[in-house]
């Protein structure tokens, strides 16, 4: 995912999400650790200054500020309604996420 000048990628096996600048592929930062909730993250969607991880295993989606790497918050529970978040996209206005187990789709406003 492209955010800016920079790249986003995320790393399933590792639960990390890695950041690379777009203009030179220059490693900058990976994120990882407990706070963020990564577990098997899958997929990335920007809505203009924050990036949103679907977690695969953890039935949850990280946001992150985009600017700074830092960690926003952590969407998790069964008020989400997610069954292992799969895709993602963001439409201007909603962030709508497909869960790959629960045959549903996930809308957040953004």
């Amino acid at each position: 995912m492209r955010a800016g000048s920079h790249l986003w990628i995320t790393n399933n096996n590792g639960n990390s999400v890695t950041e690379i600048n777009a203009s030179d592929g220059s490693w900058v930062n990976t994120y990882s650790g407990a706070s963020y909730g990564f577990n098997a993250p899958e997929a990335i969607a920007y809505d203009g200054s924050h990036l949103w991880i679907t977690n695969l295993g953890g039935n949850s989606v990280t946001e992150v500020n985009a600017s700074d790497g830092s960690l926003v918050r952590v969407l998790s529970g069964g008020s989400y309604g997610f069954s292992d978040p799969y895709a993602e996209a963001y439409d201007g206005d909603h962030l709508w996420i497909t869960n790959a187990v629960g045959n549903s789709v996930t809308a957040i406003q953004g």
